[in-house]
């Protein structure tokens, strides 16, 4: 059995209605189009966010090390060399 190729893409600071094939007529996204009629989409998926304005950081924190915000240095502003990433 051959091994499925999984891709994530995580865009920042945008959310699922801002894609004209997710019902929004008003945005033109053929890029994003094209992956969305070729795969699967989330639409209903939160992240945790951060203690911060900026939730890009801590989002990538929790992706890359499995932890949740608080168990991330600085509420997922950096990452300690300890932690084991993604991958390891």
């Amino acid at each position: 059995m051959n091994q499925p190729n999984i891709v994530f893409f995580f865009t920042d600071d945008q959310r699922f209605d801002t894609i004209r094939s997710l019902n929004n007529p008003e945005i033109y996204t053929p890029n994003l189009d094209q992956i969305v009629s070729q795969g699967t989409t989330f639409v209903n998926s939160y992240i945790m966010g951060g203690s911060c304005g900026a939730v890009c950081m801590p989002s990538r924190g929790m992706l890359h090390t499995g932890r949740t915000l608080y168990h991330l240095d600085r509420q997922g502003q950096s990452i300690p060399e300890e932690h084991a990433l993604l991958g390891e």
